[in-house]
């Protein structure tokens, strides 16, 4: 904001003038004297009023200022101080040109340079002097003036200060108000905030027991459901009662023909007492029978002879070459025996595996027919592992129907002889029926032959000698077990089906006797 201020302007007319005129107009601000002509007027810039540019645009714009909000503080504040610098500076001027005025127009009059002391009376003078005095009285009372006006906004901008001080002061207390209610409005936010929160909790828990609701009555639905089910179900077992109540009394007849039958069948059942007993017997002579038979079976020996190797099988599925029968000493040298273990001498037979050109881990596997026995039994046989490459002869042990377990073995060179080795069979495997599996694994060179020759398989337990320790053959006799079981169940189920059907052709029987009397 800018304030506008007035300035004395000083026009000289120039013009010929009568020395005898001495005319002066105090009131209109102009003189003559001489041969000139002086006219002094205050003007302001701009075409405005001093008097309305410096009270009422100033009062407009002090009330426009204290009308703002506390958002505006700093800039009222900053225009203020600019009104007070702006209006400090118009003083100063206003003071200075003034003086400059005083001094120009007292040159310009011929007079001293002393201020005009208004306060002493105008002589009524006719002349140059009288008319120097009343210009100058007429002056200097416009000053004093001005210099009224000036003191007097200086105590409106005073008085403007004063309203500003209160101004800011409430401007401060509005802020404050602010603030508290910023406060206010941030605590009841949280409130809110936390009440959302709370909402959104109590709707899912409502819609937690919408659902729970929902399957209740889901399964109060089912309920009912089964309870009309089971009534209909009580129904027809009440119906089943009735018909049970009159299957009882055809059952109480039934029993009376019963008993007559038992006494008929008492009769018969001695009668079939005594003949199990005589079939018990025999089964036992039979059962003896079949023992001696098995043991003469089982106590067989094997020397490789037979061109059918005593029933010795190989498969190929398992394996990667088959075992081979000879005779003497075995196609590569410084491995495998010379002579076989039956009649040590090149005549024998005897099982080998060739070494030569076979890879690292090539196996040959062979087996036994199937032995079996009524007690336990004790499986012998020859080895021959000689060579620097021999490498794994192992030994397996099949029940009939079950996979192999291994049950001996032995690795590496043994020597250019034959070792006897023995295999203690027990009872529930011999029983079961079993098959021994001998394989061969050949190692990286062709000096690495492995041969046996002359199984034997006896019944009984193994020899007790220095010749060899029994390895015993352990199993899983729980399998055999349940298979027995298996077995026995059978038979037990055959027998009572056997007697059902008895029975029931001995009712039938009876009933057509009955309707035959």
């Amino acid at each position: 904001m800018r304030c506008q201020y007035c300035v004395l302007v000083l026009l000289t007319l120039s013009g010929a003038v009568s020395s005898s005129q001495k005319d002066i107009q105090i009131d209109g601000c102009s003189f003559k004297s001489g041969e000139c002509s002086y006219t002094i007027q205050l003007s302001n810039i701009d075409g405005y009023s001093c008097k309305s540019m410096v009270g009422q645009p100033l009062g407009r714009s002090m009330k426009e200022l204290l009308g703002v909000d506390a958002q505006a503080q700093n800039d009222v504040v900053t225009k203020v101080d600019s009104i007070k610098e702006n209006f400090e500076q118009v003083k100063e001027k206003h003071e200075v040109r003034i003086k400059e005025l005083e001094n120009s127009v007292q040159e310009l009059l011929g007079t001293d340079k002393r201020p005009y002391d208004t306060r002493k009376t105008v002589p009524n003078l006719t002349g140059k002097s009288a008319s120097r005095d009343r210009v100058l009285s007429g002056l200097t009372r416009n000053f004093e003036q001005l210099r009224e006006e000036i003191k007097r906004k200086e105590h409106a901008l005073l008085q403007t200060e004063l309203r500003l001080n209160e101004t800011r002061k409430t401007l401060n207390d509005a802020q404050l108000e602010v603030i508290n209610v910023n406060q206010r409005l941030l605590h009841a936010d949280n409130k809110i905030a936390s009440l959302t929160r709370e909402r959104s909790i109590l709707k899912n828990q409502l819609k937690d027991r919408t659902y729970r609701l929902g399957k209740s009555e889901k399964s109060l639905n089912e309920s009912t459901a089964k309870a009309g089910s089971l009534e209909n179900r009580l129904l027809g077992v009440i119906r089943s009662e009735n018909i049970v109540s009159e299957d009882l009394a055809t059952c109480r007849v039934l029993l009376n023909e019963s008993a007559v039958n038992n006494l008929n069948g008492k009769t018969r059942y001695s009668e079939l007492r005594r003949r199990h007993d005589v079939t018990k017997h025999e089964l036992k002579i039979r059962e003896r029978e079949i023992i001696n038979c098995y043991s003469a079976k089982t106590a067989a020996f094997c020397g490789f002879e037979d061109p059918y190797n005593c029933g010795f099988i190989q498969t190929n599925d398992t394996d990667v070459f088959n075992w081979k029968r000879a005779k003497g000493s075995t196609p590569s040298g410084s491995t495998g025996p010379s002579k076989d273990h039956t009649c040590d001498a090149n005549t024998g037979h005897f099982m080998y595996i060739e070494a030569s050109a076979k890879a690292r881990g090539n196996n040959a596997i062979i087996y036994s027919p199937l032995y079996r026995g009524m007690e336990q039994q004790c499986v012998g046989f020859h080895y021959h592992m000689y060579g620097r490459h021999v490498g794994t002869l192992n030994v397996y042990a099949k029940a009939r129907g079950f996979q192999v377990t291994s049950v001996w073995r032995a690795f590496g060179n043994q020597g250019d002889w034959w070792i006897i080795a023995r295999l203690a069979i027990p009872k529930q495997l011999a029983r079961a029926g079993y098959q021994i599996a001998f394989e061969g694994i050949a190692e990286k060179g062709y000096q690495g032959d492995i041969a046996i020759d002359d199984i034997s398989v006896e019944d009984g337990p193994c020899p007790v000698d220095s010749n060899a320790v029994a390895v015993v053959v352990k199993v899983d006799t729980s399998e055999l077990d349940k298979e027995g079981m298996k077995l026995t169940r059978k038979a037990r189920k055959g027998r009572k089906k056997n007697k059902k059907s008895k029975k029931k052709k001995g009712r039938k029987r009876k009933t057509a006797e009955q309707n035959k009397s």
